[in-house]
């Protein structure tokens, strides 16, 4: 009677990890289908950035072009501010 109670045991034992791998498997399947869909959506993305740096280069060197207009605008400011302030300074002198 005992073995039999053991046998009982050992029965509900493997329905029980039958039962958790079945539930384990239905789990996979399900982060399966959500990795495939992150992946897909993750490819478009990297596609759109892709695209839209395409877009961007001609804007940055439209702004590049406008910062070194800027910085030689600035330089030559500042060189005639410096000319200007010589000459004024020398003709205190005269």
């Amino acid at each position: 009677m005992e073995l039999e109670g053991l046998f009982t045991k050992i029965i509900e034992k493997l329905d029980t990890q039958s039962t958790d791998i079945s539930e384990i498997r239905v789990d996979v399947a399900k982060n399966t289908i959500s990795l495939d869909e992150h992946m897909r959506r993750t490819d478009i993305a990297d596609e759109n950035i892709q695209i839209i740096r395409s877009e961007l280069k001609p804007l940055q060197k439209h702004v590049d072009a406008v910062n070194t207009i800027l910085k030689l605008v600035g330089f030559l400011a500042v060189a005639t501010g410096a000319i200007i302030g010589l000459s004024q300074v020398v003709g205190l002198f005269k």
